[in-house]
């Protein structure tokens, strides 16, 4: 059967279990297209590909994702998700970060913290990036919603994926 058409209910079941805005759908679809026609597929599980597809094209429209969420909508590994992510952006050269301010954004909204609440986060993002330039983009929005002072550790850690005690870490970091 061609791979095209059996494509199609993997990224719906993904998409609607992930509740992606259309946009990321649409990028992600057309990006597996892509990687259909330089012939990046053969040999690889069709959820893996679909997976990375999905990964890249949040990346590229500065939409966060929650891997753990996605690994589980693929039923694949972590490590397997980005070996193949790592092998399709190899061929396609996409280069994509996703800014530590969408991050406050869904970390806010997560908590259910109001739009001040975000608005003095993003104000101790700034002084967060200057301190922990090493340190990825979720773990620098989660450090400064926390800054905030508007969330425990415990609520941090359930939402962003990261521990409770590599948060503790950053914000000694930030003190110090």
């Amino acid at each position: 059967m061609n791979k095209r058409l059996m494509s199609y209910p993997v990224f719906n079941s993904v998409a609607n279990e992930l509740s992606l805005p259309r946009s990321v759908r649409y990028c992600s679809f057309n990006l597996y297209q892509e990687c259909l026609g330089m012939r990046l597929s053969q040999g690889r599980r069709l959820e893996l590909i679909v997976g990375a597809c999905v990964i890249l094209c949040s990346k590229l429209l500065d939409y966060p994702i929650n891997l753990k969420r996605l690994c589980s909508a693929c039923d694949c590994s972590k490590s397997d998700l980005f070996r193949n992510l790592r092998f399709i952006n190899k061929f396609l050269k996409l280069k994509a970060l996703i800014s530590p301010e969408a991050y406050v954004s869904r970390y806010c909204y997560e908590l259910g913290l109001s739009e001040d609440d975000k608005t003095l986060a993003l104000k101790k993002l700034k002084r967060v990036n200057e301190v922990l330039i090493n340190k990825s983009s979720s773990t620098r929005a989660a450090v400064s919603v926390y800054l905030a002072g508007r969330a425990s550790y415990r609520k941090l850690s359930r939402v962003s994926g990261l521990s409770k005690t590599h948060l503790n870490n950053c914000v000694k970091k930030v003190f110090n």
